[in-house]
């Protein structure tokens, strides 16, 4: 990863870490790992990072309606 974004790291991972410190709540930490990790392997793999960082051309298709709150969509029946 470039400089930068290990900098970045470093930030979001301490304030995990504070954050699991004070509420012992590990979502909180395991969520920034995963995230990280994501984003490293977009790092390692150039073409991938030149794809995501470029401008997007056409068009991607109908947008679907918002699920309601509430509702019982991809819940087992």
């Amino acid at each position: 990863m470039p400089a930068d974004a290990q900098a970045e790291f470093v930030r979001d991972f301490a304030s995990a870490f504070q954050a699991w410190a004070e509420l012992g709540e590990w979502s909180v930490l395991s969520q920034t790992i995963i995230e990280w990790r994501s984003t490293a392997a977009i790092f390692a793999d150039t073409g991938l990072a030149d794809r995501l960082s470029g401008p997007l051309d056409g068009d991607f298709g109908a947008v679907p309606e918002p699920i309601e709150e509430g509702s019982d969509v991809g819940e087992d029946r």
